[in-house]
């Protein structure tokens, strides 16, 4: 798979207009982290990590799903009934100059068949071990929907890190289902939404827990499955 694994919303049309300055220092910032994956990936690196963590005096299961924004019940029943298409649809990708391919030095998503290198493509963060991009939506929510099992927690993300890549959206709420064969496996599926647009994604390499506890500040759980 191209992974570089989304429209006209509103942060579909903000990243098109990013000057190639921006894009540039971006780019160079997810060269400093080091990271690189399968799918052309330049993200930040996942970590596991155990148990959940909520904000002091937060009740997570007195929230109901109902409660929280609308585009929460949307991708859940998406990915319950495997609906591809409409989470491709609800895909914002950012607009990206693409590479030949992904080294040390060059980074960025890889230039789907035919394209060529520098031309601006349509972008979504997305990651299994390491950070990427794909441009392959329906293959990465393919993957995805498959893998999946139900949702399990739904959490709100904070603000992004002070070094955290332009390029490689943060998100507002974080989603994470199961895995649908073995629940406590690393196999969770994480969905990261911004302005009511799933704005960035990964595929396995952490539990549920795993997701919950990334980062500092680490995600407040807002609701977790009963």
């Amino acid at each position: 798979m191209n992974v570089i694994d989304e429209n006209t919303a509103a942060r579909g049309a903000r990243s098109q207009r990013m000057r190639p300055l921006l894009l540039a220092c971006a780019l160079a910032g997810m060269a400093a982290l080091a990271c690189k994956d399968d799918d052309g990936g330049n993200g930040p690196t996942p970590t596991a990590a155990p148990g959940f963590a909520t904000t002091p005096g937060s009740s997570p299961a007195q929230t109901r799903l109902e409660e929280l924004p609308a585009v929460v019940v949307v991708v859940r029943d998406a990915f319950l009934q495997r609906d591809v298409e409409q989470l491709v649809g609800l895909t914002s990708p950012v607009s990206l100059p693409c590479v030949a391919e992904v080294t040390d030095k060059v980074r960025g998503p890889v230039c789907p068949a035919g394209v060529s290198p520098g031309t601006a493509v349509q972008a979504l963060p997305f990651a299994v071990c390491q950070g990427g991009w794909t441009t392959d939506f329906r293959e990465a929510f393919a993957r995805m929907t498959e893998r999946a099992g139900r949702l399990a927690v739904v959490a709100e993300m904070g603000k992004a890190p002070a070094d955290w890549p332009q390029a490689y959206t943060y998100g507002d709420l974080l989603l994470v289902f199961e895995p649908r064969d073995e629940p406590k496996s690393i196999d969770a599926v994480a969905i990261y939404v911004e302005d009511g647009r799933i704005v960035r994604a990964q595929n396995g390499c952490r539990t549920v827990e795993g997701f919950i506890n990334q980062g500092n500040p680490k995600p407040t759980v807002l609701w977790l499955a009963p």
